[in-house]
């Protein structure tokens, strides 16, 4: 694999707990800091994918797992006879 030219410095902030976390974890794989992060950047820059999910991402899931388990609970209710009848819920919905 050639060398990939490092000329770019940066410099930001991290929350100084996760940060001591994911050292721990870079430290266990055989990487330090500046290494786990070029890998992170030259694998966005490559796929041009992340390779974790985004908050929004996480909560998207959330919500369909949510009203999946909605769905699946008014079914059952409906098959057990819990349901309205149309008649039933026009009545409910137009009074």
């Amino acid at each position: 694999m050639p060398t990939v030219i490092r000329d770019k410095q940066i410099n930001f902030k991290v929350n100084s707990e996760y940060f001591e976390l994911a050292k721990e974890v870079f430290q266990e794989n055989g990487l330090d800091i500046t290494s786990a992060f070029n890998e992170f950047v030259q694998e966005v820059a490559i796929s041009k994918t992340l390779p974790f999910k985004t908050v929004e991402e996480k909560e998207r899931e959330k919500l369909i797992t949510r009203l999946q388990e909605e769905v699946s609970t008014s079914y059952e209710e409906l098959k057990a006879g819990k349901g309205l009848s149309v008649e039933e819920a026009r009545k409910a919905v137009l009074g």
